[in-house]
Formats: C-alpha cells, sequence, structure tokens
C-alpha cells in the first residue's frame, strides 16, 4: 500500500527535474502545471467553444516555459450571457470535472476586473490541489468577453508537462493578435509604459515565429478600433523617436532582462529595431 503523499512527492521530483532541465524555478514550473490541469478540464468539457485562450499562458506554449513563464490563466468568452454569476458557475462545473488526475480545485471567489472596458471582465481566484491535500498552488483566471480576434480564433496543442505523449486542443488568440494586443499597450501607453514583458513578448514571437503582415495590421486595427485608441496609436507612430530614446522604458527593460534570464541577451535597441520593423506593415 502506497504512503499517503506518496504521488505528490513523486510530481514534486518531476517538477524538480524539469525545473533543472528548463532552468526555471520549480515553483513556476508547479504553478503552470497545476493551470495546465484547469486547462485540461475546459478541454474535455461542454464548455471548451466558449472561451479562447490569450495572454501569459498562451506565448508560454508558444515559445516554451523555459522563454516564457506565467503566473495565471487569460482567456476571453463567447456564447454564453457574460455576468459575475454565470462565469462563475461555469468555473464552478469546470472545475468540477474529475480527470483521474489525483487533482482538484476550489473557487475562492469571483470578482470584477477591467473596471474601465466597455467589455468588462472577471477575474476568479482558485487553489489547485494534488493528491488531496498535499500540494496547495493557488492561481487566478481573467476572464474578458467582446475582445477582437483577427482573423477568427485557431485550435492549440496544450503538450502535458510531465506526461509528453498526452495532448489536448483550445481555441486560442491568432499570433497576429497576440502581437497586435501587445504593440497597441506599447504605443498607446507611450513612454508611460511600465509593462517590460510587452516589449518581450513583441521581440521573441516576431523573431522566432512567422506571422502574416497584413493580417497583423488589419488585427491592429480591429484592435486599436475595440479599445478606442487608434487615433493615440498613429501618432506614436509618428513620434516612435520617443519611445526609442526614453531612459525610462530602457531602465524598466534592463531590470526585466537581470531578472529574467531568457532575456538577458536581449538589448533594449534590439527590440526597438524589431517593433520599428513592424510598424511598417501599417
Amino acid at each position: 500500500m502506497k504512503q499517503r503523499g506518496a504521488k505528490a512527492t513523486s510530481l514534486k521530483a518531476k517538477i524538480k527535474n524539469i525545473a533543472k532541465e528548463k532552468r526555471v524555478a520549480p515553483q513556476l514550473i508547479l504553478q503552470n502545471f497545476m493551470m495546465e490541469r484547469f486547462l485540461n478540464r475546459i478541454a474535455t468539457s461542454s464548455y471548451k467553444d466558449c472561451f479562447i485562450i490569450k495572454g501569459g499562458s498562451l506565448i508560454s506554449v508558444i515559445l516554451g516555459i523555459e522563454n516564457r513563464t506565467t503566473m495565471d490563466i487569460d482567456m476571453t468568452s463567447r456564447g454564453f450571457s457574460f455576468n459575475e454569476k454565470s462565469v462563475q458557475g461555469i468555473i464552478q462545473d469546470i472545475s468540477l470535472i474529475d480527470l483521474q488526475d489525483d487533482t482538484f480545485f476550489e473557487i475562492k471567489k469571483c470578482e470584477p476586473i477591467r473596471e474601465d472596458d466597455a467589455y468588462g471582465g472577471f477575474r476568479v481566484f482558485i487553489d489547485g490541489f494534488y493528491e488531496s491535500k498535499f500540494l496547495v498552488v493557488p492561481f487566478t483566471i481573467d476572464i474578458t468577453t467582446g475582445d477582437v480576434v483577427t482573423p477568427e480564433p485557431q485550435k492549440r496543442s496544450w503538450v502535458n508537462l510531465c506526461n509528453a505523449q498526452e495532448s489536448f486542443e483550445l481555441w486560442t488568440y491568432t499570433l497576429e493578435t497576440i502581437v497586435a494586443e501587445k504593440i497597441e499597450s506599447i504605443l498607446s501607453k507611450g513612454v508611460l509604459n511600465t509593462r517590460p514583458r510587452d516589449f518581450y513578448d513583441v521581440y521573441m514571437l516576431s523573431k522566432l515565429k512567422k506571422f502574416n503582415g497584413k493580417r497583423f495590421s488589419l488585427a491592429l486595427k480591429k484592435t486599436c478600433e475595440h479599445r478606442k485608441s487608434w487615433d493615440q496609436v498613429k501618432n506614436a507612430v509618428e513620434h516612435f523617436v520617443d519611445i526609442e530614446n526614453s531612459g525610462s522604458l530602457k531602465q524598466f527593460w534592463e531590470r526585466y532582462a537581470k531578472s529574467n534570464s531568457y532575456a538577458a541577451n536581449i538589448g533594449y535597441n534590439d527590440i526597438v529595431a524589431v517593433i520599428k520593423n513592424l510598424l511598417t506593415a501599417i
């Protein structure tokens, strides 16, 4: 008879090995493992077509966890009445799915986010447990609605972190829409931007992945229309030299690169060059 907690001990060992191989902190690997288990439940649920994955959890899959980590799940919704009660109810239903993977979830609370956005959104706080409660991993899911995906959402495969033979599919943003949202954020915030991770994502996605310039241009325009920032973004393009020469943005980047080994060899000038090249498509 196996000792209680033996599976959790085994999982910790696997997580430690993956962390060593990927050169990522074990806690981040564990966090992503637990979020992956929840995403797997979405993929097997009757709500699988209601959610489109975006943000860090998607970028981590595209670039690899060794190149991009995340601490939460971001997704946009479709196909159901979007309010706090329905969101919490659907997430609760998904959390109760038993995949025989020794994992279960408890919904702690659900609260509004993006109060300044006409489409609104909700943040769901969840505790993930492995083998009873021998391992506890809290995380959040941010859920929005009304986001524009150009041209259409696409299916992408998730490979099980601890078992490469297992995978599942989810609807996701297109690469062009991911980059468009990042560029819109960079340009609309200008020198006041405090999110160096946006710069990193744009650089890496542009360098490592090929995408369609025309679709990117259309995605950026549709994103700006949705966020009512097109005039602001066009003005930022015309005055991009302000971003290029910003000492504060350069300092933000250097601090980010210093604290994230996967960004250590990327200079601010390298990022500026990539963004300028993207802007030629507009």
